[in-house]
């Protein structure tokens, strides 16, 4: 990316970050918390309908854990994912469509569709994708 794409990357990041997991929540959920494993961050993301990697972003702008250490479990879980999804050359129609549509959101329209708040048809328009692939897409986030 040029470093005016980067800029509105991180800026868009930002934001979607405090939409999702609001820091005042964030703080009060972390603060007895002494040690922030592996376990406690699928815990907190699991909370909030993100991914591990959103709330480990959260924990390194807070200083809970290092560069280092978020670089890494960054890497390994994004390696993880890739590894157990990949089924067969070509890629994953499902998988990209999720990675473009981002965990978060693609979870928050599927709650608004099973509250019956919106049609299946409603829920393939505002998620772009036939509304006979939605259940198909549901299995992929492990719903």
């Amino acid at each position: 990316m040029s470093p005016p794409e980067r800029e509105l990357e991180i800026t868009c990041s930002a934001f979607a970050a405090e939409l999702l997991v609001p820091s005042d929540d964030f703080q009060k959920d972390i603060q007895l918390i002494e040690d922030f494993t592996p376990d406690v961050v699928s815990e907190i993301s699991n909370k909030y309908c993100v991914s591990r990697e959103v709330i480990l972003r959260k924990l390194l702008d807070y200083g809970h854990v290092s560069q280092e250490y978020y670089v890494a479990k960054a890497s390994e879980w994004n390696t993880d994912y890739l590894r157990f999804n990949y089924k067969d050359k070509g890629g994953n129609w499902y998988l990209t469509r999720l990675a473009y549509l981002g965990e978060g959101f693609t979870r928050l329209a599927l709650d608004t569709y099973h509250q019956g708040r919106i049609s299946k048809e409603e829920l393939g328009y505002h998620l772009n994708i036939n509304s006979k692939n939605i259940d198909t897409l549901e299995t992929y986030l492990g719903r």
